[in-house]
């Protein structure tokens, strides 16, 4: 292959990869703005997966949505790799079980639910966060994978001042896999 031929073709490629990154980050940056949470608490709250809150008043008919901030930016939390799933009242949840509290433009970050829990999540990732008033008020945030962690806001019961797990939906404890390598030291 003559040396011209080899250039023209690694610059194909070149070009080729560039266009794919282009076309992920575009993907990406449309995936962080879509908008994955509601939440009615008197107002009307959206978040989207990068953490831009929108809010109206909920008697306004049509609703005029105004921006409210990023929660990643108001907290002083930086996004790593996390992305928001669910909004529940004053209680905003990442996949990986970042929770932030707040509302309108000023929310803090909480911590880490399943490191507060003291109940490892098992890898599984958070699909969302709820909020019942009914009774002793209560937040429960889910995994993919079926495991619960729960929020007591009630003086009555206390059962779980912070954090804590709850169980499974499917009657399972999840328990966190070793790899092959991790497994075959252990028992060297």
């Amino acid at each position: 292959m003559s040396r011209s031929r080899s250039f023209s073709w690694l610059a194909g490629l070149t070009v080729v990869l560039l266009e794919t990154c282009r076309v992920t980050q575009a993907t990406a940056q449309a995936t962080t703005n879509q908008f994955v949470a509601v939440s009615v608490s008197g107002d009307v709250s959206a978040l989207t997966a990068a953490g831009d809150v929108y809010s109206t008043a909920s008697r306004e008919r049509p609703f005029v949505w105004q921006y409210a901030g990023n929660v990643f930016a108001s907290a002083g939390h930086g996004p790593d790799s996390q992305h928001f799933v669910g909004l529940a009242r004053e209680w905003a949840l990442t996949q990986g079980g970042d929770a932030y509290t707040g509302g309108g433009g000023s929310w803090s970050y909480w911590g880490n639910i399943p490191a507060a829990s003291g109940q490892p999540s098992g890898g599984q990732e958070f699909v969302g966060i709820s909020f019942s008033g009914v009774g002793d008020p209560v937040f429960v945030a889910l995994t993919s994978g079926g495991d619960t962690y729960r929020l007591d806001l009630s003086t009555s019961s206390w059962t779980c001042p912070s954090w804590c797990f709850a169980g499974d939906v499917f009657g399972t404890t999840s328990v966190p896999r070793a790899s092959w390598g991790v497994l075959k030291a252990r028992y060297r």
